[in-house]
């Protein structure tokens, strides 16, 4: 809880949760209100992404760590779940309980080994680059999911389409 406290006193921006209450530097922090949709939520509901929509998510996550690695912060557990979606579409950063400042060494912490960069893996040095490269595989698994979907859609019957393809 201090190493987030820690974390969310540097920032200024609106793509980083902002703390508004610290109750025990040990025990509480009272976020702002964002809401109680994740982007891991949309991906798991029917609701396609417009190409503007999905566009302004991706700029407001970028915007969000280029935020936090200019102040010397790795996100270090960046994921689907940790990312808020506002009514208004707007992406927020959230849970930054296992920020690290760049340069502090590695180490066992929890995260998701799904998302987790080779540097996470193998215990090195925090850089923005674990961010970059974490950030590469949530959009890659976004544009799995969207082309699954499409994909799911457009194939109603797949060995019909299979069979009329190779004809």
């Amino acid at each position: 809880c201090m190493r987030e406290y820690k974390a969310l006193k540097c920032f200024d921006s609106d793509h980083i949760v902002k703390a508004k209450l610290v109750f025990d530097l040990d025990s509480c922090i009272v976020m702002e209100d964002l809401g109680d949709t994740t982007l891991a939520d949309r991906l798991r509901s029917t609701k396609d992404f417009s190409e503007a929509e999905a566009l302004g998510i991706f700029l407001d996550l970028i915007t969000g760590l280029e935020h936090m690695h200019e102040h010397g912060w790795v996100h270090n557990d960046f994921k689907p779940n940790n990312i808020m979606l506002k009514s208004n579409g707007q992406a927020v950063i959230v849970d930054l309980g296992l920020a690290k400042q760049e340069a502090e060494k590695g180490g066992v912490g929890g995260g998701n080994m799904k998302f987790a960069s080779p540097a996470y893996l193998q215990f090195e040095l925090f850089s923005s680059k674990s961010d970059i490269y974490t950030f590469g595989l949530v959009m890659l698994f976004w544009h799995k999911k969207l082309y699954m979907s499409q994909w799911a859609e457009h194939y109603k019957h797949p060995t019909q389409d299979i069979l009329d393809f190779v004809a």
